[in-house]
């Protein structure tokens, strides 16, 4: 696992046949309602940013453009909700 990264892992519900399927950086991560994708922070483009894998793996998706915290998938799985910084460096939080 490299510096700062967090692996991001599949098992059975009783913690058997872990899988690691990605990393991440910081927390947290958040699951999809029907439970097949993850949101995480990752910086591999270069800017922290919120990105989307299927827990059985794959290649991930980068899901905002900017710099995102605490990304949030909404119950009904259609909206994603993330901490954002403003052109004056405030937080601000956005729906997409």
């Amino acid at each position: 696992m490299n510096e700062g990264r967090r692996g991001i892992w599949r098992a059975d519900g009783e913690g058997r046949g872990a899988v690691e399927v990605g990393t991440a950086i910081g927390n947290p991560v958040s699951v999809s309602p029907d439970g097949k994708h993850v949101v995480y922070l990752s910086n591999d483009s270069g800017v922290q940013a919120a990105w989307k894998l299927n827990v059985d793996g794959g290649k991930p998706t980068q899901i905002t453009q900017g710099y995102a915290l605490w990304p949030w998938v909404s119950p009904d799985g259609q909206s994603l909700a993330f901490i954002t910084m403003g052109p004056k460096k405030e937080m601000r939080l956005a729906i997409c």
